[in-house]
């Protein structure tokens, strides 16, 4: 035994309803114009559907596009917050290893040696 689909179902509901109401609006002409007003407005109807389903497919896809970019979106947030929170673990140890108004002991070494670096310089300049 051949299953009926959902579509098979839908088609053949459609057209028992547009069958009674061609034979309800026009009860007095001919049953072959009543076939022919019957088939083009099942053509109509066939061409009314494929346009909604195209819009809904253009819908679902944009929806997917912006969800897509919405995950995106939300990685990168999740990234720098977490690059945030690194930053301020790393500030809040500097903060208690080295106390407002001490200085670094690798910063003091860094500036000796840039000042180290820049005497020559200072001293070349004065002999010109």
């Amino acid at each position: 035994m051949n299953k009926i689909t959902p579509e098979e179902i839908q088609n053949i509901v459609c057209e028992e309803i547009l069958r009674e109401e061609v034979l309800l609006k026009y009860p007095s002409i001919n049953i072959d114009l009543k076939w022919m007003i019957f088939a083009a407005m099942k053509r109509y109807a066939g061409r009314k559907v494929a346009e909604k389903d195209t819009e809904l497919k253009t819908l679902t896809d944009k929806c997917a596009s912006l969800l897509t970019t919405i995950s995106q979106q939300q990685d990168q947030l999740q990234q720098a917050q977490d690059g945030i929170e690194e930053a301020v673990t790393q500030l809040e140890y500097l903060d208690k290893r080295f106390p407002t108004g001490t200085t670094p002991p690798v910063v003091s070494r860094l500036e000796t040696l840039v000042t180290k670096l820049n005497q020559p310089a200072k001293e070349a300049d004065k002999d010109e």
